[in-house]
């Protein structure tokens, strides 16, 4: 599901080095060290996302590249989008997510996470990663996949 949503809005913002994700036990075991919320932060491997029903924008509740690109500008102007941006940064390739044992809040939001996903190996900000661009034009150190995103060797 996450690379699909990663496979649409690499279209709707013409992402072009956006990676595919793999799933990685070790970083499911880190999560599960998250006893409170206190704890979720950012590693020197890994970047955090709180997510909870309802995790994409209103404006966009689930992820199309014609309504993304339609309302890009909107989109990348949304602080709360800003937020919620972790799952597009376009060099992680691997993640690990678990529930929370108690639902802790959404900085910047009136809503509560559910679960918590790990996205690595990257610990920079998403957005300034972005390569514009034809998706998969700039894959790097990757290859072109079948699933529209580039793939790690």
């Amino acid at each position: 599901m996450m690379n699909d949503a990663r496979y649409e809005w690499s279209i709707g913002l013409q992402i072009a080095n956006m990676r595919e994700l793999s799933y990685d036990i070790e970083l499911e075991q880190e999560a599960k060290t998250f006893l409170k919320c206190d704890d979720i932060e950012h590693g020197y491997n890994y970047r955090v996302q709180l997510l909870s029903p309802g995790y994409f924008p209103p404006i966009l509740p689930w992820p199309d590249a014609r309504s993304i690109k339609q309302n890009e500008t909107a989109l990348l102007n949304d602080k709360s989008f800003k937020l919620r941006a972790e799952f597009l940064h376009p060099n992680q390739t691997k993640i690990g997510c678990v529930d929370l044992i108690s639902y802790c809040p959404i900085p910047g939001e009136d809503r509560n996470a559910a679960v918590v996903c790990l996205f690595g190996p990257a610990n920079t900000d998403p957005i300034p990663a972005w390569i514009l661009g034809k998706p998969m034009s700039r894959c790097q150190d990757s290859v072109k996949s079948d699933s529209g995103l580039c793939r790690q060797r």
